[in-house]
């Protein structure tokens, strides 16, 4: 019995047999049991066991995990544990806490926003788990602190990445063709050509 219960992958089976079960802290117990006792705390394993209980559904407790993946990554998490920060994202987002993410992870990417393509993780737990009223609000959320075009893809709002793409004029014609907005592409096109020829009126 000893040797069963301090194997990993044994206790990472009762693990998911306790969550089937609708056991959540037995699940929870067996997967710390299996991946964190014993052991020295590292980044990537906090981050596994939070996704392997996203998994389950249990978000609250991967919340816990995967906020102290985050703390032992550090200024390296962008870098080195891109994959937990996707984690990190996601369960954050599931739990509509995704502007406490973004306030989080903001600050490590040294002034480049834009150039982090892990922001796309919470675009796509949008697409899949919120509701219609829940997009709206993301949208002005992105539209407002984080305008990251695959993310908004990823979350379906279609809207907001015509109005992000209003200066990329080939991809604006793409998705505005394949939505038949063709009155609303000629008008963001006019308003493209104006800016960017302004002696065309003279």
């Amino acid at each position: 019995y000893e040797l069963n219960y301090h194997n990993s992958q044994w206790m990472e089976r009762v693990a998911a047999v306790r969550a089937r079960q609708g056991q959540t802290d037995a699940a929870v117990k067996a997967l710390n049991v299996a991946l964190i006792e014993g052991h020295a705390p590292k980044a990537d394993v906090y981050f596994s066991a939070a996704q392997r209980l996203e998994s389950w559904n249990m978000l609250p407790q991967a919340k816990e995990y995967a906020e102290r993946g985050v703390s032992l990554a550090g200024a390296a998490l962008l870098t080195d544990y891109a994959g937990g920060a996707q984690v990190y994202l996601r369960v954050m987002t599931r739990l509509r806490q995704y502007d406490a993410a973004f306030q989080k992870l903001a600050p490590l990417t040294q002034g480049k926003l834009l150039d982090v393509p892990v922001w796309r993780a919470m675009g796509t737990a949008v697409g899949q788990y919120f509701t219609p009223e829940e997009k709206s609000a993301f949208a002005t959320f992105a539209s407002t602190k984080l305008p990251f075009v695959p993310m908004v893809q990823a979350a379906g709002l279609l809207d907001l990445q015509a109005r992000l793409l209003a200066f990329q004029p080939s991809e604006l014609i793409t998705l505005q063709q394949q939505r038949l907005q063709f009155a609303e592409l000629g008008t963001q096109l006019e308003a493209y050509w104006k800016q960017a020829s302004p002696k065309a009126e003279n």
